[in-house]
């Protein structure tokens, strides 16, 4: 009993986790099942099968593995190994050494490369499999080395056997039969010297000294030296009628750089040039050696070619079609439209927002700001000052490159209130009141509309000699204070104004309201009538000068001798105005 109680445990724990179907299936033979959890979370059993791989040749390695689903990480698989059913298995064989991949065999039947990966199989497990990978021994490939002196540099190129075109300027392993254009490049000034293969000076190309040509049938290296001397190909270059060749460039080891016409360039080495057609033209055609070149480059402004021997190099240029540029616009707040009228017709052609138009064309732009107003015009992002404020809906522009168009509406700026304004003399024949706008300097007649917030200024000119003195002013029927007797003041429009400038006639004198003395004019005599005792008298001018002082007992004073005008009377402390006429 004690024996068997854990024996029951383990086959308990074997169940749970799956192991005791693989126990089982294990002592009876045949595949193995193994348990997982499914999505409900119970127990299900999952199928595994055994995968068995070989290469026909020991030599090649071949690498086979699985993605885990759960964690994507990479499972590598032994042969003889078991993989859960359904598993992609990647069967993927290292192709080196000239070696190339002849068939695959699965499950004992021949299978066809895949024309892209050859070298690749994937294959979906649903029951145990054997994959066998035949390979061959392809065409043999060696090493290529390339090196050279002081004074230039080497470049090797060929087409490998997939038909692309290699360059390369080092080593690199190359197909045997390939042939290899091994061609040196001189800096300026210098030249090649002599060629070695393997060590052993060798000839160049008869027609080109600079190349070497190698046809690879074992592990080979070229070099190559340079000496001082000139080497190359002269390079001519001109341009026909309407336009010119504004640049000839070079590409040395060294870098680019420019060249002129009759310049002596080394064979194998790419030159390019580039063309600037005359404002209406266009570059019709390139030629070398009075021959065209490629179709590629007509009618481009750049011309690329690898010099071979002595080059002459035209190109030649041809009227061309009006240059059109794009228009566009933005506008906020409103309704933007573009027009035109084409040339010798009278109907207006509109376009659409970046729509291209002809050089030269006069686009009339037209805007509709709705219940807003214009703000703003710009035109290539400059404020088109000659239309700001005037409220312009229409404008006319003249297309001479690409051109952009914005227009800022927004709601309308209230007009200012106005107010009605009067004014006059009274009595209006005895002085002249007028009132100008304190800004501009401008005459505003009296009934006028004003608009608020107008500053004014009212002068009044009272003739020379007048016994007529400004009095008072009124605004409205009232005193108005501020100003007193000055005979210009200055006011602000906020409501409808009243301005009235009141004379007074000083052909009497102009009393306090409560006086011990009766003063007046007779006959150029001034009469104080009143006086008791003697009483001191001062009389002033509007200066405040004064002009006699005296103790007086009589009740008249003589002043008909004073010259004309207002003089101030002091009695006895008491002010009164006097007019001598």
């Amino acid at each position: 009993m004690k024996r068997i109680l854990p024996l029951m445990l383990t086959l308990l724990v074997m169940v749970l986790t799956g192991t005791a179907h693989a126990a089982v299936a294990n002592f009876m033979g045949g595949t193995t099942p193994s348990s997982s959890l499914d999505q409900t979370g119970e127990l299900r059993e999952q199928t595994m099968y055994t995968v068995n791989y070989s290469l026909s040749d020991p030599k090649v390695k071949m690498n086979v593995y699985y993605t885990n689903p759960a964690t994507y990480e990479q499972i590598n698989v032994q042969s003889g190994s078991q993989v859960p059913e359904g598993t992609d298995v990647t069967f993927f064989v290292v192709l080196e050494g000239g070696y190339e991949m002849e068939s695959w065999i699965i499950d004992g039947k021949a299978v066809s490369p895949d024309e892209d990966f050859p070298h690749r199989q994937i294959i979906t497990i649903k029951k145990n499999t054997t994959v066998q990978a035949v390979v061959k021994m392809g065409t043999p490939k060696y090493k290529i080395s390339l090196g050279k002196g002081q004074g230039g540099s080497i470049e090797g190129k060929y087409v490998d056997e997939e038909g692309y075109n290699i360059t390369f300027d080092g080593e690199k392993d190359i197909q045997k039969g390939t042939e290899v254009s091994i061609r040196a490049i001189p800096d300026p000034n210098r030249m090649v010297d002599k060629w070695y293969l393997n060590t052993k000076e060798v000839a160049p190309s008869a027609d080109d000294p600079n190349l070497y040509v190698l046809k690879v049938s074992e592990p080979a290296t070229v070099y190559v030296t340079f000496k001082e001397g000139k080497s190359g190909y002269v390079v001519n270059y001109t341009a026909g009628e309407h336009g010119s060749i504004e640049k000839a460039e070079v590409y040395l080891p060294s870098g680019i750089t420019t060249f002129k016409s009759g310049e002596s360039i080394s064979a194998g080495v790419q030159v390019k040039f580039t063309a600037k057609p005359d404002k209406g033209y266009d570059v019709d055609m390139w030629y070398v050696n009075d021959q065209p070149a490629e179709a590629f480059y007509a009618g481009k402004t750049e011309f690329e070619t690898t010099v071979q021997g002595k080059m002459d190099v035209k190109v030649t240029f041809k009227k061309g079609a009006p240059a059109q540029y794009p228009v566009s616009w933005e506008i906020e707040g409103g309704l933007f439209v573009a027009k035109y009228k084409a040339e010798g017709s009278d109907k207006w052609t509109a376009i659409k927002n970046g729509d291209r138009v002809l050089e030269g064309t006069k686009l009339t732009l037209w805007v509709n700001p709705g219940k807003n107003e214009i703000k703003e015009w710009y035109i290539n992002n400059k404020l088109r000052e000659d239309l700001v404020g005037a409220g312009i809906k229409e404008t006319v522009i003249t297309i001479e490159g690409a051109t952009k168009i914005k227009v800022i509406c927004g709601p309308a700026t209230p007009a200012p209130a106005s107010y009605t304004l009067t004014y006059s003399v009274s009595p209006k024949e005895q002085a002249k009141l007028t009132v100008t706008n304190a800004k501009t300097k401008e005459a505003i007649t009296s009934g006028s509309k004003v608009v608020e917030g107008t500053q004014i200024t009212c002068q009044l000119a009272i003739p020379e000699g007048s016994m007529w003195q400004l009095e008072k002013w009124t605004i409205g029927g009232k005193d108005y204070t501020e100003g007193a007797k000055k005979s210009t003041i200055t006011l602000t429009i906020d409501k409808d104004l009243d301005i009235q400038a009141v004379l007074l006639d000083h052909t009497s004198v102009a009393a306090p309201a409560h006086t011990s003395y009766a003063v007046s004019m007779q006959e150029g005599m001034l009469v104080i009538a009143g006086l008791v005792t003697p009483t001191q008298v001062d009389l002033y001018n509007t200066a405040g000068e004064l002009i006699l002082s005296r103790q007086m007992e009589t009740s008249t004073l003589a002043i008909g001798d004073l010259p004309q005008g207002v003089y101030y009377l002091v009695v006895a402390g008491q002010s009164y105005k006097v007019i001598n006429k």
